[in-house]
């Protein structure tokens, strides 16, 4: 018997489930499989020359991020953690830049520290924090998680310049390294921070040097000086076409056809193919979204060069015009300034938006019991959703048709309401979902609990 308990997840769509009039409110949830839910957290940190404090910051904060992730759920506490980091550091063509040499990080998992030297990472790739059978924890790691985390965390800042963190969560998920990390019955959090747009690339020839002695002509310099900037020029689209020119530009989005960048909807399928897009959160810590300055930048002063867009005692950070953009790709999704010296209250909110994707396992609203029929009469409908990477198909489920027995039932799977004394809500109601012991859940397949509240 698997345990499903309602929850409220953003972004579901309501559908009728009666026809009483005037038409109430309809509660919609997204039940889990087990009463503690799965969490897998993948940061994705840069780790460029220019991210120092933010790392730091991270680190110090990280303690009261994982707090209101534990206080997401006071029955359960604590989710089953997977935790993982990866850099956005992938190399770069021979003799670019020391910090961009060969394949970089390549999308594993880094679990050995390396700047602190008084810590150590978990035992394997990626931290491991779940509950067994009677409530005790079992981790990989030693000491405290916010310790362990942290001392992992401050990669340092030799990674290359040319941060590609999209591409970085692409190699991840197809790196056979990484095996056990990404669960199928998990939600699973992205989290960029950077202070740098995407430079995702196909074409790893936008890294190769070149001479230029009239860097603002795309006929004689055709990628323009080495520098970041052509991560904007060939990665972003504004109204004005030349973005070499200095001045303003506006309306930037990222372009679909680059001959040098990743397609953001590419990095996005590789992330739908192994996850349900609603059983998803991306957000990213970075810049501020606007319109682009592009002034006279470089040793000579002679270069064009995108101005910060905006700063802080930590440092400055450029418009994540691609970032963003992949983050609108999810129905779940948040983007935090990084520029702010303490990262604190955006890894708070990050954490608040996480928990409430894990929800607890009581049913919200105020469903109303019907006192003229026997047992709990609730109006719900229970829906098994596949997503084969495009499209959802949706699957009624039944009421159990032994309701004393559940488990018994001759409909399996069917779903039964019964009273949870711990819940607080209105009725203390949890929806449970009753299986095969051989149905083994697909990765694509979520259960979504549509219920009336009639004194909404």
């Amino acid at each position: 018997m698997g345990l499903l308990c309602l929850l409220i997840a953003a972004g579901c769509n309501e559908r009728e489930v009666s026809t009483v009039e005037p038409a109430p409110a309809v509660q919609t949830g997204h039940v889990v499989e087990s009463t503690r839910p799965n969490l897998d957290l993948l940061f994705v940190i840069d780790n460029s020359g220019s991210m120092k404090e933010e790392q730091e910051s991270l680190a110090a904060n990280f303690p009261g991020f994982i707090d209101i992730i534990d206080a997401a759920n006071p029955q359960t506490g604590r989710p089953n953690l997977h935790i993982g980091v990866i850099s956005p550091d992938l190399g770069g063509p021979a003799g670019v830049d020391s910090r961009c040499s060969g394949n970089g990080d390549g999308g594993s998992l880094l679990a050995v520290p390396r700047v602190r030297t008084d810590c150590t990472g978990p035992d394997g790739l990626y931290f491991i924090d779940r509950a067994d059978s009677e409530g005790n924890r079992i981790t990989n790691y030693q000491g405290s998680l916010d310790d362990a985390f942290s001392c992992v965390a401050e990669l340092g800042t030799d990674g290359c310049g040319f941060e590609q963190p999209l591409e970085a969560v692409r190699r991840a998920i197809d790196n056979p390294v990484n095996e056990g990390f990404f669960r199928k019955d998990s939600l699973l959090a992205i989290i960029f921070i950077t202070d740098e747009d995407d430079c995702s690339m196909t074409d790893a020839g936008l890294m190769e040097p070149a001479e230029c002695s009239e860097p603002f002509d795309s006929g004689s310099c055709p990628l323009g000086p080495l520098s970041s900037f052509r991560c904007f020029e060939f990665g972003v689209e504004c109204d004005q076409g030349n973005l070499r020119s200095p001045g303003v530009k506006s309306d930037c989005k990222p372009t679909d056809d680059s001959p040098y960048m990743q397609r953001l909807d590419a990095v996005a399928g590789a992330v739908r193919a192994i996850k349900d897009p609603e059983r998803v959160f991306v957000a990213a810590i970075a810049g501020t979204l606007g319109d682009a300055l592009v002034e006279l930048g470089g040793p000579a002063k002679d270069s064009p060069t995108l101005a910060p867009a905006c700063s802080s005692d930590a440092g400055v950070a450029a418009s994540p015009y691609r970032l963003a953009s992949f983050l609108g790709l999810f129905p779940n999704q948040d983007l935090r300034s990084i520029c702010d010296a303490d990262l604190g209250p955006a890894l708070g909110g990050i954490a608040t938006e996480i928990g409430l994707r894990l929800g607890d396992e009581c049913v919200p609203g105020s469903i109303e019991l019907s006192p003229e029929q026997p047992g709990i009469e609730v109006d719900c409908s229970v829906l098994d959703v596949t997503f084969d990477g495009e499209s959802e198909s949706e699957t009624l489920l039944p009421r159990c048709d032994a309701p004393q027995v559940p488990a018994s039932s001759g409909n399996l799977p069917c779903w039964n309401p019964e009273i949870e004394p711990e819940c607080q809500s209105h009725t203390d109601i949890a929806i449970r979902i009753y299986r095969p012991d051989s149905d083994e859940p697909p990765s694509s397949r979520r259960t979504d609990a549509r219920c009336v509240d009639r004194l909404q």
